[in-house]
């Protein structure tokens, strides 16, 4: 079976297997007062907090939404239904929120996964983020042909890039889909967007390679990303800081940095930050003040030294709770998570210290 899915079904089923008493005990009863449903990404939007519910469920999925607060109150001001299942990336872009919906997985056969149901990519203006409404679908994926869309960045003023769940695939999104094979047809995928000076980057999950492509979307090369070649160290979530691709190999542990050179850019040689990280390392964000790092199964978010690696500060979630995002505010101050298992977020306020949930 191929690794990927070991560690996907790791984090969407086995480590829910780690809260089992938790989950039997909310079995058959509504969800908690949050509203939340399997919240996955997060993303700040001047001082709104907006918040994708996927509506995860192991044999019949909820369709999910788009849920918008005001920080710091987390008063709940506007929500948004998608136009299909398991909405699980948000991307701001210009005046718009935009929503990758993934659709749903077909594990029938584990060593040969699919979608289930087609995904999407809907619009919500951000003029419009405190209305009750439906988002708006923009794009509508073949589920054959580009199945389980996962990731979205823009390329250009006319072009969107897409990356797939299941397929080693490049969609290039303008008035129509274009796709581009970046590995064997014959192996499953989990790409992820960074974008740097005209040139943009896929990091893929299974192949621990990062496929650097021009302004014009031409290939110029792949880049080894983990420490061990003949193994998969899981290489995802990816950050370009300053004149640095940072990463995190998920399966290995660790946080690795690939420097960058406009004139070079297939010269870089990836050196490790951090090592190790906790238990199912699953997001990372990097600032002038440090890396952060969302532990899934250690139910923390720990802040390292950009330079020396070294652990600064650990924000502690409930027991059980699965975080699984972060965002930042544009000044800093605040901080919030998804709590996947739990259906909440936590708001930290570091200027005072104190952590507020739903």
């Amino acid at each position: 079976m191929n690794l990927f899915w070991r560690y996907f079904a790791c984090i969407t089923f086995s480590l829910a297997g780690l809260f089992a008493c938790d989950f039997q005990a909310r079995e058959g009863r509504v969800l908690p007062n949050s509203g939340l449903d399997f919240p996955q990404d997060i993303l700040f939007v001047d001082d709104l907090l907006v918040v994708a519910s996927t509506g995860y469920d192991a044999t019949e999925w909820r369709s999910g939404r788009v849920d918008v607060y005001r920080v710091p109150s987390l008063e709940h001001i506007g929500q948004h239904a998608v136009s299909k299942y398991n909405p699980q990336h948000l991307y701001e872009d210009g005046d718009d929120i935009l929503v990758v919906n993934t659709g749903t997985y077909d594990f029938s056969d584990f060593d040969d996964p699919k979608a289930a149901t087609s995904g999407s990519i809907d619009r919500i203006k951000k003029s419009r983020l405190s209305d009750r409404n439906r988002a708006e679908q923009i794009y509508l994926f073949n589920k054959d042909d580009f199945p389980a869309p996962i990731d979205l960045t823009r390329l250009n003023e006319t072009q969107m890039g897409v990356t797939s769940g299941i397929k080693p695939i490049f969609g290039i999104l303008e008035e129509t889909l274009t796709i581009q094979t970046i590995a064997s047809p014959n192996t499953t995928a989990l790409g992820r967007f960074a974008s740097w000076k005209g040139l943009t980057f896929i990091v893929d999950f299974n192949s621990d390679k990062v496929h650097v492509y021009d302004s014009d979307n031409r290939a110029l090369c792949e880049l080894e990303l983990g420490e061990f070649p003949d193994e998969m160290e899981g290489a995802t979530t990816p950050v370009v800081a300053e004149d640095g691709l940072y990463y995190i190999l998920a399966l290995s542990g660790t946080l690795r940095r690939l420097p960058l050179s406009e004139t070079a850019p297939c010269s870089g040689v990836a050196s490790t930050i951090v090592a190790p990280l906790g238990q199912v390392p699953n997001d990372l964000h990097v600032r002038s003040d440090g890396l952060f790092v969302v532990h899934s199964a250690d139910n923390n978010l720990v802040q390292y030294d950009l330079m020396s690696g070294e652990e600064v500060n650990r924000y502690p979630m409930p027991l059980g709770s699965n975080p699984w995002s972060a965002t930042f505010s544009h000044d800093g101050r605040y901080i919030a998570v998804t709590e996947w298992a739990k259906h909440q977020i936590t708001l930290i306020d570091r200027s005072t210290g104190e952590m507020l949930r739903l």
